[in-house]
């Protein structure tokens, strides 16, 4: 493979390849350059340690072709999954990764592209919850109520569903 450093402002610009000064017909493609992205959060804050849950990222400029990058110490940057674009370009969602408890930094990408973008989220994955009991563990119909729910990580931040 060929690799070249280019630079743009926007729109698409061909790319052919030239040999001691010959044009090669019929090898070319095209570079698009898109204006900038930016990462300004990311929802949920936390996640589970086993990953599968959705993530949006939020920001601007976010569109298709995009997908998640999750920021791992000893693995840099890489790509976790693609993205669906929302909301007029302010909001990707994607599937979060298995992760060991810790926080890691969300960013995106381009069309698979490695470098991150500008601006990064953190998110938090931790132990995933165990509920042992519910306490009632019955309520008289349409009255509503409190329930204990008790187990191992139950605490602040987890949500009943």
């Amino acid at each position: 493979p060929l690799q070249l450093a280019l630079c743009g402002t926007s729109g698409t610009v061909p790319v052919g390849v030239e040999v001691d000064g010959v044009e090669q017909g019929g090898v070319s493609g095209s570079v698009e350059y898109v204006s900038g992205w930016s990462v300004t959060g990311v929802q949920p804050s936390s996640v589970g340690e086993s990953g599968g849950a959705s993530v949006t990222v939020l920001g601007s400029g976010l569109r298709g072709g995009m997908g998640c990058i999750f920021h791992d110490a000893s693995a840099g940057w890489r790509q976790e999954s693609s993205g669906t674009a929302q909301d007029g370009g302010k909001a990707i969602v994607c599937t979060a990764p298995g992760h060991a408890v810790g926080v890691v930094l969300v960013g995106v990408a381009l069309d698979g592209a490695a470098a991150a973008s500008a601006g990064n989220a953190e998110l938090a994955y931790v132990k995933a919850p165990v509920v042992t009991s519910v306490v009632p563990s019955r309520l008289e119909a349409g009255s509503g109520g409190v329930v204990t729910v008790y187990g191992q990580h139950v605490g602040a931040g987890a949500n009943v569903l």
